[in-house]
């Protein structure tokens, strides 16, 4: 089986994000480059998604009705990656919370993420402006202030669970 299709499969079982989706796309040999370009401008739907899984299917070579059977299945978040560089690079990104992990999640953080998801530009902008430096975004994008805010979302909510443990203890 060719490295190509291997990254794939494993991009469909583990993660199925659209910007790991993008970046995997941007990685692979023989990529469209004017696809690859506009994939970056995409936003998260699931359309959207959908046809970066079928691009990446279709470029590794993977038939239509595997890919079916392949987005079928749950996703496995506990999957080993095949150990490459340009995998490496996207568990860097998901590990830093950049990249979307495609686990299911509770209804809190749904609604969290929906918070964010209807937020127009500029009260991201300036919710993210008021981080304080040790959760500065990684970029300009929305994606990396978005990320920024909700790692310091998690980061308050942390403190508050911890905040209360010792209320409760007594």
């Amino acid at each position: 089986m060719s490295q190509t299709k291997e990254k794939v499969q494993n991009y469909l079982q583990t993660d199925r994000s659209l910007s790991g989706g993008v970046v995997l796309y941007q990685s692979l040999p023989g990529r469209n480059m004017a696809l690859a370009a506009g994939f970056a401008r995409l936003h998260d739907t699931e359309a959207n998604r959908n046809q970066v899984h079928y691009e990446l299917c279709k470029l590794a070579g993977i038939p239509a009705g595997q890919m079916n059977s392949l987005l079928a299945e749950r996703i496995d978040a506990k999957k080993e990656n095949v150990d490459t560089q340009e995998t490496g690079k996207v568990l860097e990104l998901v590990g830093q919370g950049k990249v979307g992990t495609g686990v299911d999640e509770s209804d809190e953080d749904t609604a969290e993420k929906d918070r964010f998801d209807s937020m127009k530009w500029n009260d991201i902008r300036k919710e993210a402006g008021a981080l304080p430096e040790e959760f500065a975004p990684a970029g300009k994008s929305k994606a990396d202030l978005v990320g920024a805010l909700r790692a310091y979302d998690s980061h308050l909510a942390a403190q508050k669970k911890k905040a209360e443990k010792p209320q409760e203890q007594e």
